[in-house]
């Protein structure tokens, strides 16, 4: 990765304390780069490639998007480099909620990356999650999700290891649910769990995890069949992986309130009382969560 990204990418996740809002934005202090974009010899591009890069995830939403502009104003046609430029600019007008020419640039980017090579370009790619990562976490969804979505299409490329892309795939899912777009999601889930079933290695907990949130997805969509097959899969892999999690007792809880939609009552009760005894072997209340059961009649 390339050492002013690296710097702003640090700087944005760590934020300023004396900041009012220090991730507000991705806050990155223009004064840490040059103060123009001027070249210095050499090449010349780049060097002005590496500045804007620096101050793309400024503050001012305004300046961002000039900014982004002009990065892709300098890219040559279907360069790693303009992939990455477009998906910058796609970012930056999702920020400013221009979502369909957001998405067009976007996407034009990512078709770029996926097809395109560059030195260090993992450290791109790990650049943009990082990014989707923290944008997720102060609700800049639209951003996000473009940001994510660079990062699978250079690591689809570049990265050996399928887990991480399937990670990847689940933490775009887990934004379009934020979004409320469950056809995505779920879409995004699938896709997850087919890059999971390509590695023998994948962490069981993490597979178990993506397949209730899966079962959740579909039961918001009314699709309760599937729904439940998928929560009964995905905590019993949990379960195997991690017996004690809190997390996976809140799963089966999920599992409990789906097979109880159905009628199922008997896979409700002993789904509710397996959540249970794992709250109880931690220490915590058990909650009465047989009272969630629609008993017919």
């Amino acid at each position: 990765m390339s050492p002013s990204l690296l710097i702003a990418v640090a700087l944005a996740l760590q934020g300023s304390s004396s900041d009012p809002s220090p991730c507000e934005g991705l806050i990155v202090r223009a004064e840490i780069f040059s103060s123009d974009l001027e070249p210095s010899g050499g090449d010349w591009q780049e060097e002005r490639l590496e500045a804007l890069r620096g101050k793309l995830f400024s503050n001012e939403t305004a300046k961002t998007l000039a900014l982004a502009k002009e990065f892709v104003a300098l890219t040559k046609a279907d360069t790693f480099d303009r992939g990455l430029a477009l998906v910058y600019l796609g970012i930056a007008l999702a920020d400013v909620k221009l979502l369909k020419e957001a998405h067009a640039k976007a996407s034009e980017g990512m078709q770029i990356l996926a097809k395109t090579t560059k030195e260090k370009a993992l450290g791109q790619g790990y650049a943009l999650h990082l990014m989707g990562s923290k944008m997720s976490e102060f609700d800049r969804l639209d951003a996000a999700k473009i940001a994510i979505g660079g990062s699978i299409a250079i690591r689809s490329k570049h990265n050996p290891d399928i887990r991480t892309v399937a990670v990847l795939y689940a933490n775009l899912a887990d934004i379009e649910m934020k979004l409320k777009d469950v056809d995505a999601a779920i879409g995004h889930y699938q896709r997850s769990l087919q890059e999971f079933k390509k590695d023998s290695r994948s962490n069981k907990a993490t597979v178990g995890r993506t397949h209730c949130k899966l079962g959740s997805a579909l039961f918001d969509k009314g699709d309760l069949v599937n729904a439940q097959l998928q929560l009964v899969i995905g905590t019993e892999i949990w379960e195997r992986a991690e017996p004690w999690s809190i997390e996976a007792a809140k799963a089966l809880d999920e599992l409990g309130k789906v097979a109880a939609a159905r009628g199922d009552n008997e896979t409700a009760q002993q789904a509710y009382g397996r959540a249970n005894v794992i709250r109880i072997r931690l220490g915590e209340k058990p909650q009465e969560s047989a009272g969630h059961i629609v008993w017919p009649g």
